[in-house]
């Protein structure tokens, strides 16, 4: 099967300006706070989700392409074919698509249809790259598994009654997956019925321990599951139930030779000290090196023992807390958030998406880890844009109090200033007050109004401060 883009494209809505009177110069930045919005296939090209498009960069050239949604209101998420030779996206608007294309090229393959009213907001191929599975986003939260290839639905269930984050299949069973997302993680599997087959979701207790959002969670070769929480812990799932909840302490469990834990380490409590100080964010098996990853809100990368995770038993009358040694820790940058983290191909680096604005290039095998920052964007929305009147420069003005002065010929940051506050508007200063068009005066939430001047050196320049006062 094949098809063509403008076959598939959608009409305009009334009043909606046609795709192709324009042609896009650049887009610059991307959303940032998405999850499982950056994929690095090889050392060199990167893909990301820019609103309504695609956007595939080449790290060495700096050079970007786009491949723009069809549906009109954005992209919802994304996901690589295990040979990563097909790519499948997932749009928003009235009923999306699912979008299976063949990568680099992007022509369309196959689509998918009514899977969800909304959106798609996670989507998974099955390890022999033979099923893909997705999770609709608000007001359904739909789980479908598909035979994309035949382009039909072969399992389709509601996955939870709130946002469901992400959606996988087992590395090891394409008949067990994975679902989690606000105050909830579920575990699936595929079973045969006298009615043929179904989908059957157990949800996870977390018993004894607080309910937690989860955003990451991988399941491990004997059907164990890893996943994060919103406190920072790491839980160990066996069945549906928490089996035990993992610690770090400067007293480590011992581990014997055959990589159990000694009995003199049962029972013990050491502290409740957690993986990550805040959200976890990112669990990854690196089944080479034997190895659980973790990453969050703390900006750190954490390298735990798969073994020491794997064999962990605890009796759960005295503590659920198992101690768990720490291999090793990087840490990004202060004020990092890492939201996913993406192989660099053979490299041995990693990308980084930091969720306050960046991503990051990470060496962590170099001596010491080198660690550079690629780009810096704003952290969520921007809430206002103006131009200069006189140069090719503009302002934006984002949600994360960072005002960033842009050279849009070069598509690039100038000037940044950093603000505690939120901003909320900007606008140029008019020329019969500003002559040469370097001031820009920006509206903040909590009432302020900052004016600020591109000068000649490498920082915005707070010129005025306006604060209203009530009678």
């Amino acid at each position: 099967m094949s098809y063509t883009r403008s076959s598939l494209l959608k009409k305009p809505k009334q009043n909606e300006l046609p795709r192709d009177i324009s042609q896009i110069y650049n887009i610059a930045g991307f959303d940032v706070t998405k999850r499982e919005n950056l994929i690095s296939l090889d050392g060199t090209n990167c893909l990301y989700i820019a609103g309504n498009s695609i956007v595939t960069y080449n790290m060495l050239t700096k050079k970007r392409s786009y491949v723009f949604g069809l549906d009109g209101e954005g992209i919802g998420c994304f996901c690589m074919h295990p040979s990563n030779s097909l790519i499948a996206i997932g749009e928003q608007g009235l009923k999306p698509n699912i979008y299976i294309c063949e990568y680099p090229s992007f022509d369309i393959k196959h689509v998918c249809k009514e899977g969800t009213e909304r959106g798609y907001s996670s989507m998974d191929f099955s390890a022999d790259g033979e099923k893909l599975s997705s999770v609709g986003q608000s007001p359904d939260f739909l789980l479908t598994v598909w035979d994309y290839k035949n382009e039909r639905t072969l399992l389709h269930t509601k996955a939870f009654g709130q946002d469901v984050f992400k959606v996988a299949f087992s590395k090891d069973n394409d008949g067990r997956l994975t679902t989690s997302g606000t105050g909830h993680i579920r575990f699936w599997q595929m079973a045969a019925t006298f009615t043929g087959l179904k989908l059957q979701g157990e949800i996870g207790k977390f018993g004894k321990l607080d309910l937690s959002d989860v955003d990451a969670f991988v399941e491990l070769p004997d059907s164990k599951v890893v996943s994060g929480s919103e406190t920072g812990y790491l839980l160990l799932w066996e069945g549906n139930f928490v089996k035990c909840r993992f610690v770090t302490s400067s007293k480590s469990p011992e581990i014997m030779f055959d990589g159990s834990v000694s009995p003199r380490s049962q029972g013990t409590v050491f502290g409740d000290t957690p993986a990550h100080v805040g959200g976890v964010f990112v669990i990854i098996h690196d089944r080479e090196n034997n190895q659980i990853i973790s990453a969050g809100a703390d900006g750190k990368i954490k390298w735990w023992s798969f073994t020491a995770i794997d064999l962990a038993e605890v009796d759960s009358d005295i503590s659920m807390d198992f101690p768990l040694k720490l291999k090793k820790e990087l840490l990004v940058g202060e004020g990092v958030c890492v939201k996913t983290m993406t192989k660099k191909g053979d490299t041995g680096n990693w990308l980084i998406e930091d969720s306050n604005g960046g991503v990051f290039d990470v060496n962590e095998a170099a001596d010491p880890p080198q660690i550079s920052k690629k780009w810096d964007f704003h952290a969520g929305s921007i809430v206002g844009v103006d131009s200069s009147a006189v140069d090719h420069y503009a302002v934006t003005a984002g949600a994360d109090g960072r005002v960033k002065l842009w050279d849009y010929i070069n598509k690039k940051v100038i000037m940044t200033a950093e603000n505690k506050v939120g901003c909320s508007t900007v606008t140029a200063v008019p020329k019969n007050v500003d002559e040469e068009g370097r001031t820009w005066a920006v509206g903040f939430e909590d009432g302020v109004v900052r004016c600020f001047y591109r000068g000649d050196g490498e920082e915005l320049q707070l010129r005025q401060v306006t604060v209203s006062v009530s009678k």
